[in-house]
């Protein structure tokens, strides 16, 4: 059981990454709209300060400043110590 529960988790991580690494491509094509899609579902799928930190950039290029400062949030709780949102 135990062992299956690692595959699982290993999956999630890997397509939560897949997702980041398509945003990322949108971010740097100025796909914004895009970008905050893909990091969206890789929040949905594994959340982690990362994305957070990656989806509340995106919504400040995009104004979104509300937006933003949640995401922010929720990085650091996530992650105190994460530096990319301090």
């Amino acid at each position: 059981m135990k062992y299956e529960k690692k595959v699982a988790m290993s999956e999630l991580d890997a397509k939560a990454e897949e997702y980041k690494t398509k945003g990322n491509q949108f971010f740097k094509e100025n796909k914004l709209e895009e970008a905050l899609e893909w990091y969206t579902k890789a929040i949905e799928t594994k959340p982690t300060a990362t994305y957070y930190s990656n989806r509340a950039f995106v919504n400040i290029k995009l104004e979104n400043y509300g937006d933003a400062l949640e995401d922010s949030n929720q990085a650091i709780a996530l992650d105190a110590n994460f530096a990319k949102v301090l």
